[in-house]
């Protein structure tokens, strides 16, 4: 249910499974690059959307992202991860454009705890430092001085504070529990597990 409200809430289509198989050699995350560079080179199209994350019971959280349709209508997740990734949960969006600069991610809490709402700050002040003026065309890897790296230090020794309470909010689940996605299957057989 929170997943179907998020998607509700931000593109009208249902989300679907796609598989990841990034581009060797990319920067992490780099997907509007690298499917611009597929389409060049074997066409099809890019599909922008919403990559859809969940820890169960804590929160959800939406990723603007973009995927390559081949010339034959399938569907492939092309980005590097920084954690390897089957598969994505994908919501397309015809509404978005992409502009050129980042895009803060869309969060909503499922559990009442407090602490979500000051990990959310965390984040929202992280991504307002890093795409703070003309920062937010950069892509790569960016590097702070003076009292910009100060704050962004402040900042993440916060968001793993945070990170690490919120993420005692998740219940352990084991190989053999029934898999989150719903499918009812264990974990462990469920081809959508990642």
């Amino acid at each position: 249910a929170p997943i179907r409200a998020l998607c509700r809430e931000l593109s009208d289509p249902s989300p679907f499974l796609v598989d990841v198989r990034p581009e060797a050699d990319d920067l992490a995350n780099d997907c509007f690059n690298v499917v611009s560079r597929q389409v060049k080179s074997k066409g099809g199209k890019l599909v922008l959307g919403w990559s859809i994350w969940e820890l169960p019971n804590v929160f959800v959280e939406a990723e603007f992202h973009a995927i390559w349709q081949s010339p034959v209508g399938d569907f492939v997740d092309l980005a590097k991860k920084k954690f390897a990734t089957r598969r994505i949960l994908f919501l397309p969006d015809s509404k978005r454009a992409y502009e050129g600069c980042q895009v803060d991610n869309v969060r909503r809490a499922i559990s009442s705890d407090r602490i979500l709402l000051a990990y959310f700050h965390a984040l929202e002040k992280r991504f307002e430092l890093l795409n703070r003026g003309d920062r937010k065309w950069f892509r790569g890897n960016l590097k702070l001085t003076g009292s910009d790296a100060t704050e962004l230090h402040e900042i993440e020794t916060s968001i793993n504070i945070l990170a690490s309470e919120v993420y005692l909010l998740y219940p352990y689940v084991s190989p053999y529990s029934p898999c989150v996605c719903g499918c009812g299957k264990k974990t462990k057989w469920c081809n959508g597990s990642t």
